[in-house]
């Protein structure tokens, strides 16, 4: 691998897109966990900051699609996307308070597709992300 001249980039600031570095590097059989990542970044003597951005579903709104979408919004769906909104939680104060990582959350939205016969999740962070960088700027 190459050597990073990190003093030729100057500023730098990393901007982390949780459900992509979730699944691209699954797709390619890689594991990345955002201690080494926050460790890599700290290398340069230039870091102005690490930020990531992620959605996460409420349980006051699987509550709700599961009250109005019993027929394509399982109670086992409900408990997996409970369950991993804890874990996500936890990772997350960690990721804040032991990696010096900002968290920026919003509520996962749930689309029904009524054809399909289930519920889609949007996370949708990208915008979020642009317009932190620009406000950066």
């Amino acid at each position: 691998m190459k050597t990073i001249n990190w003093q030729k980039l100057g500023r730098i600031s990393v901007c982390i897109d949780n459900a992509n570095l979730i699944h691209s590097p699954t797709k390619l059989g890689w594991k990345v966990g955002l201690e080494k990542l926050s460790l890599f970044a700290r290398q340069s003597g230039n870091l102005v900051d690490i930020k990531l951005f992620d959605s996460i579903p409420l349980v006051a709104d699987l509550d709700k699609l599961r009250k109005f979408h019993k027929d394509i919004f399982t109670q086992a769906e409900h408990d997996l996307y409970a369950k991993r909104s804890l874990g996500q939680n936890k990772i997350f104060n960690r990721a804040q308070s032991d990696w010096g990582i900002t968290v920026f959350t919003k509520p996962l939205r749930f689309i029904a597709d009524f054809e399909k016969r289930q519920v889609i999740p949007k996370g949708d962070c990208d915008i979020d992300m642009v317009v932190e960088v620009i406000r950066k700027r």
